[in-house]
């Protein structure tokens, strides 16, 4: 169930020291923001492609992603420029409200990764961020981190489980808190909804000499279109 508690009441924060941003999707111009990487089509060059990019016509905006219908195809959108970078003593929260089309046949993630083109599927991965991903043929967000990370998942640490995965849409929030003396340790929360679902720390491994960009992706798990449909994304960073 989502929270009923303002975000002052879940310790989210405000005031000038803070930077924020956030992408409604209710313009083509969120769409720009973010270099999209799609696998689909026939053949090498990818021709006759059938999934699309699209604003969805809902309240408030979304971007609707939707794959062609080989198994393994997917589209990954994330921003162009790698804005992120967790600092010591420094605190963030990487939000979005997204929803899957099919809550098995899929993977799926949302966070934030050292730009990658390829960072869902197979032996496929991102060296090192933080993000939620959810595995072809199960039902569960994972609560996955990586620094330095060369074999993919094997190198992750991942708590597996964390939530559970359906249709409707979810708040997904990633909490960093990072340790104000030793860099590249701290507190790692993954939030759905509101309710904290996994806590690493406060001397967890985090990445924190790469600029990270925020991401989100959805690949097929069968040879049939997902879809994975983004009401907004965002992150709140203390400067």
């Amino acid at each position: 169930m989502a929270s009923t508690r303002p975000n002052w009441a879940l310790n989210l924060p405000s005031g000038p020291t803070w930077y924020e941003r956030w992408w409604d999707f209710d313009s083509e111009h969120d769409i720009a923001d973010f270099a999209w990487t799609v696998i689909g089509g026939d053949g090498a060059e990818q021709c006759a492609w059938l999934g699309s990019i699209a604003l969805n016509d809902e309240a408030f905006g979304a971007v609707l992603l939707t794959n062609d219908d080989n198994d393994n195809d997917s589209i990954i959108g994330q921003l162009k420029v790698e804005s992120l970078k967790f600092a010591l003593g420094k605190t963030y929260y990487l939000s979005a409200r997204l929803k899957l089309g099919d809550a098995t046949q899929c993977d799926a993630m949302f966070g934030a990764w050292i730009r990658d083109t390829v960072p869902l599927g197979g032996t496929d991965g991102a060296s090192d961020g933080v993000w939620f991903r959810k595995d072809d043929g199960d039902t569960n967000w994972d609560a996955v981190r990586a620094y330095n990370a060369a074999t993919f998942p094997d190198d992750y640490t991942q708590e597996n489980g964390v939530a559970t995965a359906d249709t409707s849409y979810v708040i997904l929030t990633i909490r960093i808190v990072m340790d104000a003396n030793t860099a590249g340790k701290g507190t790692i929360t993954y939030y759905t909804d509101g309710t904290s679902r996994h806590t690493a720390g406060p001397t967890a491994t985090i990445v924190h000499d790469e600029e990270l960009a925020l991401g989100f992706g959805i690949m097929n798990g069968e040879a049939a279109a997902k879809t994975l449909t983004v009401d907004a994304v965002g992150y709140i960073a203390e400067r």
